[in-house]
């Protein structure tokens, strides 16, 4: 098993990244391109014709600047989210808007992305920022250039290295999806005015964002898990998503108790973005391209499977599948096991990253 922390894309930073996700897009682009009338439908750009707007694919990056997994022998399209928790049945939960629908069956994000912004629409800033998200490792990469980056930008992509030919294959497949976004002329400042817009508005995932910048800025943890816990009850796979991100943001201050046992914030995230997953958000191929293509860990097929083999430890792998089991049945009964949501104070002598 490999684990190398001191990578740019590992665990404990995807998931925080998670709630850092909204990256800033909209009011800038909004100065160069009048907003159209704020029409979910089509502001989306329906999801077929989104989705022939580029080559096909089935790559995607990571979350936030950073990629979690890799792929290995790269999937058929549309692999699995890797396996459920006993008793656990995959299916799509939430509402399937016409930007859901357009962002889980977009080819190229990218394309995606720029008929998004010229929404007010909530719901299209909140795809219009994952799409983003999603391809930020590729687009980082390519730093403020909108040259495609070089595939051994972190690397070396060696010819006689047997790998080098499944990075060039997935970084193909991270570039026809990741691709094509309108920056405009200053990306930072238009990844934080996108950011900065859907925080303004009433969506419940936005809201969990803020609660997550709020714990990350120190905030107390109470009313941060009594907003996630209310609205984690809908099983969106997306507000589970967020609520991963509330979770990773008190890394490092916050350990929580699991079945009698002690475990980390970042352990806690990863169990509910896998019940994210369960629920319906995709979880496959789409994440482990940017890490193979850039950091050559090319031997995972999904979320799942990269957890497993580059982020955790047989130990860690275990507890991350308890808090997942407990997420998806709170999910289906309604039934929250308290634990889920009472962080409390590392006891002396903790080992910030122990189990």
């Amino acid at each position: 098993m490999t684990t190398d922390r001191s990578t740019a894309w590992r665990l404990p930073a995807l998931l925080l990244a998670v709630a850092l996700v909204a990256a800033g897009v909209y009011a800038a682009l909004d100065r160069a391109h009048p907003p159209a009338a704020a029409d979910p439908a089509g502001a989306a750009g329906a999801a077929g014709p989104v989705a022939t707007l580029r080559g096909p694919d089935r790559g995607a990056a990571l979350a936030g600047s950073r990629a979690l997994g890799a792929p290995s022998v790269l999937p058929a399209a549309g692999a699995g989210a890797g396996a459920t928790p006993a008793g656990a049945a995959r299916r799509a939960q939430g509402t399937l808007s016409p930007n859901r629908e357009a962002f889980e069956k977009a080819r190229n994000l990218g394309a995606l992305f720029n008929a998004l912004i010229v929404s007010t629409d909530p719901d299209a800033l909140f795809f219009a920022e994952r799409a983003l998200r999603e391809c930020m490792p590729y687009i980082m990469a390519a730093g403020q250039s909108s040259e495609a980056p070089p595939l051994d930008k972190y690397r070396p992509a060696r010819a006689d290295d047997p790998l080098t030919a499944r990075r060039q294959q997935a970084y193909g497949a991270l570039q026809a999806r990741c691709s094509g976004f309108d920056l405009g002329a200053d990306p930072p400042a238009t990844r934080k005015a996108l950011h900065d817009a859907l925080l303004a508005t009433s969506d419940p995932r936005a809201a969990l964002e803020q609660a997550s910048a709020a714990l990350r800025k120190g905030a107390a943890p109470e009313g941060a898990m009594d907003r996630t816990r209310e609205l984690a009850a809908t099983g969106d796979p997306y507000l589970l998503e967020q609520a991963s991100a509330a979770m990773s943001a008190m890394r490092g201050r916050y350990v929580f108790m699991v079945d009698g046992q002690l475990v980390r914030p970042d352990i806690v995230a990863a169990g509910w973005m896998m019940a994210a997953c369960d629920a319906g958000r995709s979880c496959g191929a789409e994440w482990v391209d940017a890490p193979c293509a850039f950091l050559t860990e090319c031997d995972a097929r999904d979320l799942e499977s990269s957890m497993q083999r580059y982020q955790l430890t047989p130990l860690e792998y275990e507890r991350m599948q308890q808090v997942r089991a407990l997420v998806t049945r709170g999910v289906a009964s309604g039934q929250w096991d308290p634990a889920l949501f009472a962080p409390q104070p590392p006891p002396p002598g903790y080992r910030r990253w122990g189990p």
